[in-house]
């Protein structure tokens, strides 16, 4: 018996270690059960208990998302359509089925339906005599007010906004049908069917500053602002009610010098906007309309456009592409464009950032994770206006040519790579 018990000794230990090592592995999970919560199911994974990092301010990372970034662009096909004469913006409709040109010397609006790219009515202003002004020689003459420059669409997609350049004011087309606009001051025009059909509408006009360039809107349609190129101000129009009669100007809010752009934080309660004159950009309270803080970004800033995180914007003369940070309002990384950029805009993913390069006469499109370029296509008369429609991995960038009259309709498809997004997030 004593030979058989000094045989068995050694595996008892070895049982009593293993026992001994469970137990402890045991009370460890037991009481860290709370810092491994956030992983779920993949709680005993081993590539994620390694990836674990506590640290003494109890953080960790997380790859939540997965986000895509574009590496790469390849044109397909390149169409060229005609539309009014010199369109100075192109926008869509909520439903990307129509298109809208906005064309200032035509004194139109041209829509058209994005599958056919056939015309299927236009909107033309009927004229008065005001004042224009010359951006060249820099002196006023005798003009037509009903030049439309840019636009904007609310209401669930239900009105176009017009900005009209000598008019001193903006419009609203409800794209649906006529409304009653008889207790309000309207704009007459026709609207002119492909088939010949003509239609007389009074569309509601509402004042502003001298010469309106943007036009925004804010959350929920509630709000609709212009930016007044010679007046140094924006014009904030309360648009709340469901009838356009009870619409009017709550205000003007004064900015920097010769504002252009605009845009909207992601909660719709900063409202930015860019001085060409001053180089600089203004923040503003939604709610009081109050000047929050104006921070440098360089010379001539003409377009902005935001993310969640970031605000990008165009410099036209400098001719620089611009990432700000939201949080601390700092430029982190900026580049390059070709010759005098205008208007920006996302893909609709906003992966990528199309650029209009008026000069240089040719689109780009820039990476908005790092603002490397992508491509860069030529588009002879004056880009200035551009406009996205995606599907996958396939979009098309329609841009309007100032001086030629016409639309380049760029068929592109993308490449994209997966990244990890990264976030820290403090521990139970």
């Amino acid at each position: 018996m004593k030979f058989l018990g000094d045989k068995i000794k050694p595996f008892l230990k070895i049982i009593i270690i293993f026992w001994v090592i469970n137990s402890l592995f045991l009370v460890f999970i037991f009481v860290n059960r709370h810092y491994l919560e956030p992983y779920g199911n993949d709680i005993l994974d081993e590539s994620v208990l390694e990836s674990t990092v506590i640290d003494s301010s109890l953080l960790i990372n997380k790859a939540r998302n997965i986000e895509k970034k574009a590496v790469g662009i390849q044109l397909i096909e390149t169409e060229k359509i005609s539309t009014g004469r010199s369109p100075k913006s192109i926008l869509f409709d909520n439903s990307h089925t129509f298109i809208y040109t906005l064309n200032l010397e035509g004194m139109s609006v041209t829509e058209f339906n994005r599958t056919t790219k056939a015309v299927t009515r236009t909107l033309k202003f009927y004229p008065n005599q005001a004042k224009g002004y010359n951006y060249e020689k820099h002196f006023w003459y005798n003009s037509i007010a009903e030049k439309p420059v840019e636009g904007c669409i609310s209401h669930d997609g239900k009105y176009l906004w017009i900005s009209l350049h000598n008019a001193g004011g903006v419009v609203a087309w409800n794209l649906a049908g006529e409304e009653n606009t008889d207790n309000v001051p309207g704009k007459d025009a026709a609207i002119i069917y492909a088939d010949g059909r003509k239609e007389a509408v009074k569309l509601p006009f509402f004042e502003t500053g001298k010469t309106p360039k943007s036009i925004l809107k804010g959350k929920d349609s509630e709000e609709v602002y212009v930016t007044n190129w010679h007046d140094n101000s924006v014009s904030v129009l309360n648009t709340s009610s469901l009838d356009p009669q009870e619409w009017e100007k709550v205000t003007d809010v004064s900015t920097g010098a010769v504002p252009r752009g605009m845009a909207l934080n992601q909660e719709q309660t900063r409202l930015f906007v860019s001085n060409m004159g001053s180089g600089n950009i203004n923040v503003y309270d939604t709610k009081e309309f109050e000047l929050e803080e104006t921070f440098a970004v360089g010379s001539t800033p003409r377009h902005l456009i935001t993310t969640d995180k970031y605000l990008f914007a165009s410099l036209s003369s400098p001719e620089k592409l611009l990432k700000v940070d939201l949080k601390t309002l700092e430029t982190i990384q900026s580049t390059s464009t070709d010759d005098d950029p205008r208007t920006i805009t996302f893909s609709n993913d906003s992966s990528i950032i199309f650029v209009t390069c008026y000069a240089g006469q040719v689109l780009q499109a820039f990476s908005a994770a790092d603002l490397s370029l992508l491509g860069s296509w030529e588009s002879k008369g004056k880009p200035v206006g551009v406009d996205i429609f995606q599907e996958g991995n396939k979009l098309e960038a329609w841009v309007c040519n100032y001086t030629a009259s016409t639309i380049n309709i760029f068929t592109l498809e993308v490449e994209y790579e997966e990244i990890p997004f990264i976030e820290e997030v403090a521990l139970k």
